[in-house]
């Protein structure tokens, strides 16, 4: 299940570039559509079983609750400078960051226009 922590499931594959490189391009192209597709394939299983899983953790006494708005807006409030530090002490992490937030100011356009019309007006109707 997915929260603050963790905003999207993925998988990851790793491997090694030098290796990668040496295959042919055939080959590549099978690594990089079996990652993709292992991807696909988890991620539309989650879908599909997620609410399942949700039912299951309620049966048990669970009691599944939103994060109150004062909760959700400190953590943005903390994100920023948080981000900002880690980012000053590794390289690695200030590069992931910033490509991550150019990405993701790019695909707010699209969310705004698709899936947040969808789920917050036409899904129920």
């Amino acid at each position: 299940m997915t929260g603050w922590h963790e905003p999207a499931s993925v998988t990851e594959l790793a491997i090694n570039k030098a290796r990668q490189d040496s295959l042919g391009a055939e080959l590549q192209a099978i690594v990089s559509n079996a990652a993709a597709a292992c991807n696909l394939i988890s991620h539309s299983w989650a879908e599909a079983n997620n609410a399942l899983a949700l039912k299951g953790f309620e049966a048990s006494g669970t009691e599944l609750r939103v994060l109150p708005p004062n909760v959700v807006e400190a953590l943005r409030r903390e994100m920023g400078p948080l981000y900002d530090e880690l980012a000053s002490q590794a390289a690695q992490f200030r590069k992931v960051i910033e490509n991550y937030f150019v990405f993701k100011q790019q695909h707010d356009v699209w969310a705004r226009a698709s899936e947040q019309i969808w789920h917050s007006e036409l899904r129920d109707a």
